[in-house]
């Protein structure tokens, strides 16, 4: 089921440097502590006597490529065994830190400015507060005009009790963007920069409570409830409202005496979409139900159950039901060194219109056509481990057979004008893109590398391939086919931290769009639309000076080789940008 509400308020993108928060805010010290009582624990803070929580990671907030993969909708959970608290005495004292002030100009015009307060009370509560603001207007070289902003608020506050945790998350984003293309004498017949349609709003509002049971004995029934809405609209009108209620109950039975520990447990919730245009309406409810056994023995554990999916959609005179097998097995090969995982499963996921537009911010606004993606199956296995307890390892390969799945399209449906003059076609809209959901299969395959345990050197390597096989000989457009992430990061004298990353994305299909162009009415000499993006790589440098406990400064350059690369057919990205600032926390 799709997770879109789950928002991880501290780890929001925030451009300042890519480093570990202990290393760059040197806050206080806390551990973590598994409060358990289930096979799949949960992990909590526990903090220190008279010191306040730590505040967020700081990541990268402007760099320029897309970093996620937009058709992976589910991650591989691992689950461990579960581990006994440890007793946790407090020796050291240290200063107090509950705010962060971080301020900066880009070279592209860019203003950033972000602000964390932090504070709890011990075994009691803990409030975050988060305020960002990042803006980008110098326009591209021959192309309309490219403003962006990003406009963040959020809210979580989590409350402590004897055996239950309660968690409340709120924010309001606000994003601006424009459409645009190639700033030419042809182009201009069809675009007027200060037309106001080309300039699009996205406003998203979300509320979610989470409540969560922390038992200690595995005989009581454990708990965990998720309420969430998210509510989304543009400038144009178009908005999405969805309401979601999630749980997980489970405990332990002694089912059979072959297995160290077993639970039965029940999960699912109910899911209500409502997507509107100012001439379409279309409503979603969906309700899933899995009752699963969860088990171990020895080096083996695992979770089995069936999973039942039912969906009723706008104006259909039925509702679907699907069902699925689920599957999930952890080995144990080599104690603390190897392990391998793997399992099978399915189901339904809506794209959703908030996602898309995470996506591809260019989507025509009066698209409502948001179908639920089907999963039929999923098969996964792979191996995860560390050399040495310093290089973390993981490799994993999966195949899944879906149903509509989502793909971008220039939109068709809106008139053209012929010119008898040139036989050229043109279409005075913006350059906007459209949906269209294929059937097929995709092999995916992931790796990674990660150096850890050194609070000096920092190394990380991630790739990731994906090889389609789409119904009627479709192309996966603007799907990242390989993508491959190098890192590293290097702190000199507990003060200076430089730091590298290197992105390659391989070749993506996209679609040519036909404005400005020939399109005689003879179909046969028409050009093929499918095409390929070129492949690019984008470098970001950056380094951070510590001046003392409380003031730092950085410096981050971003697409350092300065390529105006497409993310999207006549998108292409924006060029070098060097961005400077300061960092204070009180």
């Amino acid at each position: 089921m799709n997770r879109i509400f789950l928002f991880v308020l501290l780890c929001l993108p925030a451009m300042v440097f890519s480093q570990n928060q202990a290393d760059s805010l040197k806050q206080k010290h806390s551990e973590s502590v598994t409060i358990y009582g289930t096979s799949r624990p949960v992990i909590r803070q526990a903090y220190k006597i008279n010191m306040s929580p730590q505040l967020p990671v700081i990541k990268s907030q402007t760099s320029i490529a897309m970093r996620q993969f937009t058709d992976v909708l589910f991650p591989t959970a691992i689950h461990l065994q579960e581990i006994k608290p440890a007793n946790i005495s407090a020796t050291i004292s240290e200063k107090n830190w509950h705010n962060l002030l971080s301020l900066g100009m880009g070279s592209r015009i860019s203003p950033y400015a972000e602000f964390f307060h932090s504070a709890g009370k011990k075994n009691a509560y803990l409030i975050n507060f988060h305020l960002k603001h990042f803006s980008s207007f110098k326009n591209i070289k021959n192309y309309l005009p490219s403003p962006r902003s990003n406009s963040l608020a959020a809210f979580s506050y989590d409350k402590y009790f004897s055996y239950h945790v309660l968690e409340i998350n709120a924010a309001y984003d606000l994003k601006n963007n424009r459409y645009y293309g190639f700033n030419t004498t042809l182009d201009t017949l069809q675009y007027n920069k200060n037309d106001s349609l080309l300039k699009q709003a996205y406003h998203k509002a979300t509320l979610a409570f989470d409540y969560s049971s922390i038992y200690k004995n595995f005989d009581k029934i454990h708990h965990h409830i998720t309420l969430a809405g998210t509510y989304f609209y543009d400038r144009y009108g178009t908005s999405e409202l969805n309401a979601r209620l999630d749980f997980d109950l489970h405990k332990s039975f002694q089912v059979t005496r072959l297995f160290n520990h077993q639970q039965l447990g029940l999960e699912g919730g109910y899911s209500y979409y409502k997507n509107q245009t100012k001439y379409q309406e279309q409503l979603n409810h969906f309700v899933r139900a899995m009752p699963y056994f969860d088990a171990r023995y020895g080096v083996l554990s695992f979770k089995t159950g069936f999973n039942a999916e039912w969906l009723k959609l706008t104006g259909s005179t039925g509702a679907a039901f699907h069902f699925y097998p689920y599957l999930r097995f952890n080995v144990k090969i080599i104690n603390n060194s190897l392990g391998a995982f793997g399992g099978l499963t399915g189901g339904m996921e809506k794209n959703s219109r908030v996602r898309l537009t995470e996506e591809n911010p260019y989507l025509n606004s009066f698209e409502n056509d948001y179908r639920w993606q089907n999963t039929k199956w999923r098969y996964y296995a792979g191996l995860r481990g560390n050399i040495a307890k310093r290089l973390d390892f993981e490799v994993m390969a999966q195949v899944r057979r879906f149903d509509n799945m989502v793909f971008y399209t220039y939109q068709s449906f809106l008139p053209w004008f012929y010119n008898f003059s040139n036989q050229a076609y043109y279409r005075p809209f913006k350059n906007e893109f459209s949906l269209a959901y294929y059937n097929g299969k995709v092999w995916d395959f992931t790796g990674s590398l990660r150096w850890s345990n050194s609070p000096v050197l920092n190394l990380w390597l991630k790739g990731d391939y994906h090889k389609y096989d789409l119904d009627f000989d479709r192309k996966p457009y603007y799907k990242p086919l390989l993508e491959v992430n190098l890192g590293i990061s290097y702190l000199i004298n507990k003060k200076i931290k430089p730091w590298a990353e290197i992105y390659y994305e391989g070749k993506r299909w996209a679609m040519m769009q036909s404005y400005g162009g020939i399109w005689p009415f003879n179909t046969s000499v028409w050009p093929d639309p499918n095409y390929k993006l070129d492949d690019y790589v984008d470098v970001n440098l950056g380094t951070n000076y510590q001046v003392n406990k409380q003031f730092s400064t950085f410096v981050k350059i971003t697409n350092l080789l300065n390529k105006h690369y497409f993310r999207f057919n006549d998108y292409p990205v924006a060029g070098l940008e060097v961005m400077v600032g300061i960092s204070y926390k009180f």
